[in-house]
């Protein structure tokens, strides 16, 4: 019986997740450190540090748990960064280059959803077929 391809994946144990979830884990160490005693308000301390944290807590889950079926999970934690870089945006001083921040960030949403699920921006259009067997 022939295995049903499900697209992109990476087992937990390939190189390439073992680096990316390090990196990710490595950055939420480094904001849990810095972080807490940079005298930030609640608002920056939700900004810089607990939505990054558990967006690299929910990626590193999702290599390592879900990997082997799809990368789609990955998503969660790229949702969570976009919003972070959405937050962020509205600090800046000029109304364009908040709205150019966004419009970036939303597209690399858009492509990391394509690209953990295959979807290709240029797939060629189906024929419809002749007979209806």
């Amino acid at each position: 019986m022939k295995k049903e391809h499900k697209g992109f994946v990476a087992g937990p144990h390939h190189p390439c997740a073992v680096i990316s979830v390090g990196f990710m884990l490595l950055s939420a160490v480094f904001r849990c450190i810095y972080y807490p005693g940079a005298g930030l308000d609640i608002w920056g301390l939700l900004l810089y540090l607990i939505l990054p944290v558990a967006a690299a807590v929910v990626f590193a889950s999702a290599i390592l748990l879900k990997s082997s079926e799809t990368l789609l999970p990955t998503c969660i934690s790229v949702v969570g960064g976009v919003l972070f870089f959405y937050l962020k945006a509205f600090t800046f001083a000029h109304w364009w280059h908040t709205l150019l921040c966004c419009i970036l960030y939303t597209a690399v949403l858009l492509l990391k959803r394509g690209c953990a699920i295959q979807q290709r921006l240029t797939r060629p259009k189906l024929t419809p077929r002749s007979n209806l067997n």
